[in-house]
C-alpha cells in the first residue's frame, strides 16, 4: 500500500487536508438547485454515527436514501447492487 507513497504524494494530500478550514459551513439552502437529484447510499453498519447520516439527510431532505451492508467496503463486495442502484436512479 506504501509502495508508491512518495514524497510528493504526501505533500499533496497533507495541503488538501489543510484547505478544509477555508470550507464554509454548509447549509441546506446551498443545495436547493439540486434537491431532487440526489442519492444517498450508506452503509447498514459504518463508522459514521446515524447521527452523522441524519445530519447529511437533512442537507438533502428530497434525496433517495438506499443502504448496503458490508459498510464501505459494500461498494466493492455489494458493487453489483451499488451500481444497480445508482443506474435505477439515474
Amino acid at each position: 500500500m506504501f509502495r508508491d507513497y512518495t514524497s510528493s504524494k504526501d505533500i499533496h494530500i497533507t495541503g488538501m487536508i489543510a484547505k478544509v478550514v477555508d470550507i464554509k459551513p454548509c447549509k441546506k439552502e446551498d443545495f436547493d438547485f439540486i434537491k431532487d437529484k440526489v442519492l444517498l447510499i450508506f452503509p447498514k453498519e459504518d463508522f459514521f454515527s446515524n447521527d452523522e447520516q441524519q445530519s447529511l439527510q437533512e442537507l438533502f431532505p428530497d434525496a433517495k436514501v438506499e443502504y448496503i451492508k458490508n459498510g464501505h467496503f459494500g461498494t466493492v463486495l455489494e458493487y453489483e447492487k451499488y451500481i444497480g442502484l445508482m443506474k435505477e436512479f439515474i
